[in-house]
């Protein structure tokens, strides 16, 4: 570790993975779990226009949550930008997870509470795994 030469992580090393990878993930979850397992019977096209809409607004919203905790964290001298292959990979792993919370916990249910419960209900898993998330792939600033 000590004799490590510091590389200096690029504005571009860091953008295009937090900005592409939330899309790649979410089109692949959606048209795994649509062509894996879920039967909408004639409704089938339907099903895919309405979720790969929804993971296009959760990718944009997703990518968006990553640039501010990011940005966030390196404010705070917490974590540098998670760039290469670390960025990539665990972006691409957190999508999934996120959409396994909402299958287990669906917003919807929430509407009970009000809209802001159903926010919540959107909002939280995509703020916790985007901190998780950078927190264990981002590399500590150098003191």
């Amino acid at each position: 570790m000590a004799n490590e030469r510091y590389v200096r992580p690029t504005i571009a090393g860091w953008i295009f993975p937090t900005l592409i990878a939330p899309w790649i993930a979410s089109y692949a979850s959606v048209a795994g779990a649509l062509a894996l397992g879920v039967d909408f019977g004639k409704w089938q096209y339907a099903a895919w226009v309405v979720g790969l809409v929804f993971a296009g607004v959760f990718a944009f919203t997703y990518s968006l949550t990553l640039i501010l905790i990011d940005l966030l964290l390196l404010a705070v001298r917490l974590r540098t930008f998670s760039t290469g292959g670390r960025a990539w990979l665990s972006t691409m792993l957190s999508v999934p997870a996120i959409f396994g919370v909402y299958t287990a916990f669906p917003p919807h249910k929430f509407w009970h509470t009000g809209a802001w419960g159903v926010a919540a209900a959107v909002f939280v898993p995509m703020l916790v795994g985007a901190l998780v998330l950078r927190v264990f792939a981002g590399k500590k600033p150098l003191k």
